[in-house]
């Protein structure tokens, strides 16, 4: 051991870590590390003279096994979904947390320490494959269909679930039949956008209440035509991005519209048939990646001829291209 981890092949520290001559993606990888107060990170070996994949996030705590705020650092982690597992050491245990599966961390609108698998450290059979730092050093984890099936979910990892609850909630407000369906749409889009922003701490507190006396959070304002309108045209002049602009018709429609309390009432209040609400309390809008917006706007674009989306990989070759390293 040395200082506050154990030494090991692929385990890259986040104190003390170097980052001139190191490949872009780990750098990113352990800045986002950093930000998250990971201890160290886990790398899969390089292939192919290709950069090193991020299996694991370590952390090393002295607190109690079941610590409320780490579940909220889980569920943090979970919506970002940069990295498949976390490990956490302590008091003589190891807890796994999954963050490309399901979100252990709820219990009902409670956010919980809720670990996938405790490793008692004074145990000497270690049967489950995800304690073999061999196997998931070289990748062979995954070779696995099982672990795949327990840890891995295409369709229950954060940012295809949300899309998913999205699609849904867009239905379900299909259905009820309020406002025309372009605004409701477009406001659905908006609502999410704005959540993201919310999260993101982008607003200065007493924000909302500019545009509505004594609202505090965004889905007051959403339910209030007119407050709405005008926090809109705030949010364009100040992005300036023609993204929140709103046609003569829709001004109307949100100025004089009757539903507009009830579909924010239905937006705000999504919730599972089993009561546990969606969208905004399961998910931390601040950790979801950026990119996540163009997903959801692309899932309401009717005409694909007209909208064209560049691919990530082209967009950082070209980055890569045009910026220097520093």
């Amino acid at each position: 051991v040395e200082g506050r981890l154990a030494v090991a092949d692929g385990i890259v520290p986040v104190q003390g870590y170097v980052k001139k001559n190191r490949p872009a993606e780990e750098v990113a990888i352990i800045e986002k590390a950093e930000h998250y107060g990971a201890d160290a990170v886990f790398f899969e070996v390089s292939r192919n003279g290709k950069t090193s994949v991020a299996q694991a996030f370590l952390y090393r705590s002295d607190g109690p096994a079941q610590d409320g705020s780490f579940g909220k650092l889980h569920q943090r982690l979970w919506s970002w979904g940069g990295v498949p597992l976390v490990y956490r050491f302590t008091n003589g245990v190891v807890q796994l947390f999954r963050c490309a599966h399901r979100p252990d961390f709820e219990k009902g609108s409670e956010i919980i320490c809720r670990p996938f698998d405790i490793l008692n450290l004074t145990s000497q059979v270690v049967a489950a494959p995800w304690w073999d730092a061999e196997q998931l050093r070289t990748g062979t984890l995954w070779d696995d269909p099982m672990v795949c099936k327990q840890l891995l979910s295409s369709k229950q990892s954060a940012q295809k679930a949300l899309i998913t609850a999205v699609q849904e909630l867009h239905q379900e407000l299909n259905d009820k039949g309020l406002l025309p369906q372009s605004l409701r749409r477009r406001l659905l889009i908006l609502s999410v956008l704005i959540a993201y922003l919310e999260n993101r701490k982008v607003f200065e507190e007493g924000f909302f209440a500019r545009f509505l006396p004594r609202a505090d959070k965004f889905f007051q304002v959403l339910g209030n035509g007119p407050a709405l309108i005008s926090l809109l045209d705030h949010l364009e002049e100040r992005f300036n991005g023609h993204v929140f602009v709103l046609g003569k018709e829709d001004r109307e429609q949100l100025r004089n519209s009757e539903q507009l309390a009830r579909f924010a009432d239905l937006v705000e209040g999504r919730q599972e048939p089993n009561g546990q609400r969606t969208l905004w309390q399961r998910y931390s809008f601040a950790d979801l990646p950026v990119e996540f917006i163009s997903h959801i706007y692309q899932l309401f674009v009717n005409d694909s001829t007209m909208a064209v989306y560049t691919p990530h990989f082209v967009v950082r070759l070209m980055i890569n291209e045009v910026l220097s390293w520093e």
